[in-house]
């Protein structure tokens, strides 16, 4: 099972047990310790065996040092971990046989065991067995066996357990976008021929850190040009969206073709950076808009080099031909009404549609970093889902755009 941003972990920080959300588990800190399961008789251990391991060893990550104390995970060893479903909303007594809680998330079968803190504090709990199955949307939970271990109050959320190994924790974890500027590696089409490409546009995915759940702030994107040729190194970006974790749920999702007639809610760079590593929020930045200010080779603007005058002043070649459907999004990221971009492959352009590009000719220069901001700050938790649909056309001499140093991405 995918881990959820919510899903709880019980923890061990010297001697006193607590819980801490998946999301926030930047607040587990290196030697606090968690309950794992062995799957392999690594370290003279017995499968099944339960066994210490401080965070650091884990997964390399907490504050507080830079070491942990031993445990030395593999990849199929086991985390205890849970899930919350409902929250009740009435309090009940041991012995109970009627649970009242929220409406049900998805059906829970019968058999499905629910915890929940007891009245009398974590981590003394109580535990309600199912003997009836629960639709969604139910709020009545039954059994026969009765509330056990201690009463419930009111408003107290409840959860399954369920097994999670260290492999699903660092697929879930996501890329480290908060504490250094971080950059994936994109597919770039070649050609060997002068000229906008009609190639579909690639769609670039991952999992984001930014540090817990409910983060505020801003989402940065960068390029840095490699090409040799310094103008082969032209990117076209036509939409960029943000989902929850389940993959689904779109967050937020911005069109670049609506920067034709709408002010777009990003903005962008008024000069390049030269190190990939210095953080862009120290940077100016103005509107990204259209299309004069592609002239100035040092920010992103949008245009489309075969449409009226929202054209591409500067260059005959931009890389694109046209972007993808605005349906993709808004100018201001407003999810409403909008196609969800597939997760990898690609979207095939749209006549007409706009982008916008970072122009690389003279005076910018081979090196030169241009980021782009959202212009308002946006909400988003650990586990969200970035994709981006881009196009990088190059030349196939060796001299183009590369695969890897190319995008640049940042929270702050």
């Amino acid at each position: 099972m995918a881990f959820a941003s919510t899903d709880l972990i019980a923890v061990d920080r010297g001697g006193t047990t607590y819980q801490e959300t998946f999301g926030n588990r930047s607040n587990i800190d290196t030697t606090d310790e968690l309950m794992v399961e062995a799957t392999t008789t690594d370290g003279g251990r017995v499968i099944g065996e339960k066994y210490r391991c401080d965070r650091y060893d884990w997964d390399g990550g907490g504050t507080g040092g830079t070491s942990g104390g031993g445990g030395t995970p593999v990849a199929a060893d086991l985390l205890l971990v849970e899930r919350p479903v409902c929250t009740t909303t009435a309090a009940r007594s041991i012995g109970t046989t009627a649970l009242y809680v929220s409406s049900l998330p998805a059906t829970l079968v019968a058999g499905t065991r629910i915890l929940f803190e007891g009245a009398s504090g974590y981590p003394q709990g109580a535990e309600f067995v199912l003997t009836s199955t629960a639709n969604a949307t139910d709020t009545n939970l039954v059994s026969t066996y009765g509330l056990k271990g201690d009463g419930v109050s009111s408003g107290v959320p409840g959860g399954v357990l369920y097994k999670a190994t260290k492999a699903d924790w660092d697929a879930a974890a996501g890329q480290d976008i908060y504490t250094a500027n971080y950059s994936p590696t994109i597919v770039v089409n070649t050609t060997g021929t002068s000229g906008d490409s009609a190639d579909a546009y690639n769609v670039l995915s991952f999992d984001i850190d930014v540090g817990g759940t409910s983060q505020t702030g801003d989402l940065y994107f960068g390029q840095k040009n490699n090409a040799t040729t310094m103008y082969y190194g032209d990117i076209c970006v036509s939409a960029i969206q943000i989902f929850q974790s389940d993959g689904t749920t779109l967050r937020y999702a911005w069109s670049f073709h609506h920067g034709a007639t709408s002010t777009m809610d990003w903005d962008t760079t008024t000069s390049t950076q030269s190190s990939e590593t210095t953080n862009p929020s120290t940077g100016g930045f103005t509107w990204v808009s259209f299309p004069g200010q592609c002239a100035t080779a040092r920010k992103w603007c949008i245009c489309n080099p075969g449409f009226g005058s929202v054209s591409c002043v500067t260059s005959s070649y931009t890389g694109a031909q046209n972007g993808i459907s605005s349906l993709y999004g808004t100018a201001s990221g407003s999810t409403v009404g909008v196609t969800s971009l597939p997760s990898s492959g690609t979207v095939t352009q749209t006549s007409g549609a706009y982008y916008t590009y970072n122009e690389t000719s003279s005076p910018a220069a081979t090196g030169n970093i241009v980021w782009m901001r959202t212009a308002t700050n946006i909400t988003v938790s650990s586990g969200d889902i970035i994709r981006i649909a881009y196009l990088a056309v190059t030349r196939n001499n060796g001299t183009g755009t590369t695969a890897d140093n190319t995008f640049w991405f940042r929270w702050d």
